[in-house]
């Protein structure tokens, strides 16, 4: 009676010795000792069978496990990772059943047990393998003959069914490579702009920040006539100007510097609210990078200043002509 479907049992045999004395169990029926394959699963991959090197040992009753015994000059090799003991019985059926003869009960159910132990050695072989969905007609997939895929690499069409050869191994694996070269090629030229680039930005920043772009703000609340305006350019020499949002309105003022962060505008008449506005433009090269944190420029201040030959000119006539309008 055979009532397990076991077939097979892996032990793990990393870096311990053969066991020659007590061997390895077979927790499972064999009607001979030529039912017994044994092989090893080694780390490249490989699972090479063993031919020799060791024997059956059959149980003198009913009730005992046989064993693999390994001989006593046989070692594991290095890369040996696990023992695989399974059993295999040739799809034949020997038993001689004659018109006439009797039956004996346990005749026969040798011959079940074997038919099952067939059974269940062809399912768990068909179970390690590949296997189309359930939905899919298997005879829609057939594989080129030898000559035709003999060093090929095997793969499948747009419909799925048609199975196509492409270049072999070698071919394929020399092209990885050299497109693996050819990708390390672009990652450096991309590593080499990127690096480029950077500097180029560090560059430009260190030069921006040579030149303070300037300073400008609106003054003016109807009342007073001084003004002290820090500008934090940290010069030695500024230009600075007024420029009167209605020029109509425009009148005298004068300019004396503070210090080099701070300068003061005077008017002859109150300037009416937030109608004036100060623009303060560095004469001198400024380290920005050397300033304190405290006098790093705003981004609200950061605007281009520059005033054209004709804003400049109109500043002047205005200043001149309100100059002369109040002189007694």
């Amino acid at each position: 009676m055979l009532t397990s479907t076991t077939r097979k049992i892996i032990y793990d045999i990393r870096g311990i010795a053969v066991p020659i004395e007590t061997g390895y169990e077979i927790p499972f029926r064999i009607f001979s000792a030529e039912n017994v394959n044994v092989s090893l699963a080694l780390s490249d991959g490989s699972n090479p069978v063993l031919d020799s090197g060791w024997s059956v040992q059959i149980p003198s009753s009913k009730t005992g496990v046989a064993k693999v015994i390994f001989d006593e000059e046989y070692t594991f090799p290095e890369n040996a990772e696990k023992l695989v003991i399974s059993r295999y019985v040739d799809p034949l059926q020997n038993t001689d059943l004659r018109n006439g003869d009797e039956f004996d009960a346990e005749i026969l159910e040798e011959v079940f047990d074997q038919q099952t132990a067939m059974i269940q050695q062809l399912s768990e072989t068909l179970a390690r393998s590949f296997k189309l969905p359930i939905s899919e007609n298997p005879d829609d997939v057939v594989f080129p003959g030898a000559a035709a895929r003999a060093g090929k690499v095997i793969g499948f069409g747009e419909d799925g069914t048609t199975v196509i050869t492409y270049p072999n191994t070698k071919e394929a694996m020399e092209a990885a490579e050299q497109a693996k070269l050819t990708l390390l090629k672009i990652i450096d030229i991309d590593k080499s702009v990127e690096e480029t680039k950077e500097e180029s930005e560090k560059i430009l920043q260190q030069m921006k920040g040579m030149y303070h772009p300037g300073y400008r703000v609106t003054i003016g609340d109807g009342t007073t006539t001084e003004f002290f305006i820090k500008h934090d350019l940290h010069s030695e020499w500024v230009q600075a100007f007024c420029w009167y949002k209605d020029v109509s309105k425009a009148g005298y003022y004068v300019f004396d510097e503070v210090d080099m962060d701070t300068l003061k505008v005077t008017f002859r008449t109150p300037p009416e609210t937030d109608s004036v506005e100060v623009r303060i433009i560095p004469s001198q090269r400024v380290e920005i990078l050397e300033l304190a944190d405290d006098l790093q420029v705003k981004a609200t201040n950061l605007q281009n200043v520059t005033l054209t030959t004709e804003e400049v000119a109109e500043i002047i006539e205005k200043a001149a002509s309100a100059a002369s309008a109040e002189t007694p």
